[in-house]
């Protein structure tokens, strides 16, 4: 059984590299798929919120008829841009969630095919005990490194996430208060 040359490492480098990518772009255009979707399904039903409002104004006959509208056509439209928040973030933290997880098991497997080269490399040559100690603590480092970002990154990503859902139920709770206060006031 001989050992992978040089540029069997190479190549396989390149392929992982090509996969990569392709993961990657597949994932950036998913997302892109699902919030144009996203995106259709909001303008439609604003749209649809708007004819509704025009409906209900030329129907209004009295003046208090006319007063007590603005509150009620608010609301929906509210809702609607709620629900499209809400939706975006999801769709940006699943990005995310698949990004961080295509990158570290990619990141895993460049480690093993990077450990696997250096044995061989030590194998293949004569004094170089020094050198690869050297480049192997350097990939430790880096792993190191790595990690404690990837854990920094999931951290912030969580507190945006939940900064995000408490303003955003923040908003709908005043929303609501708002136009119970109206409600009540007509």
């Amino acid at each position: 059984m001989s050992t992978p040359s040089l540029v069997e490492h190479i190549s396989s480098a390149n392929q992982s590299t090509l996969d990569i990518s392709h993961a990657l772009l597949k994932n950036a255009l998913d997302s892109v798929d699902q919030f144009n979707a996203l995106s259709l399904a909001f303008a439609r039903n604003i749209l649809a919120e708007q004819v509704d409002a025009g409906k209900k104004l030329l129907a209004a006959r009295t003046l208090p008829e006319l007063f007590a509208l603005p509150g009620a056509l608010l609301q929906p439209q509210f809702e609607h841009f709620i629900a499209f928040v809400r939706g975006s973030q999801e769709i940006a933290g699943d990005a995310r969630s698949e990004l961080l997880q295509l990158l570290e098991s990619r990141h895993g497997e460049l480690n093993q095919s990077l450990t696997s080269a250096l044995e061989h490399y030590g194998k293949t040559s004569g004094n170089s005990e020094i050198a690869l100690a050297a480049v192997k603590s350097a990939i430790s480092a880096a792993n190191s490194a790595f990690e404690n970002t990837s854990r920094a990154v999931r951290q912030v990503a969580n507190l945006a996430d939940s900064n995000l859902s408490a303003a955003t139920t923040s908003a709908v709770r005043s929303t609501g208060t708002t136009s119970q206060t109206r409600k009540k006031a007509a």
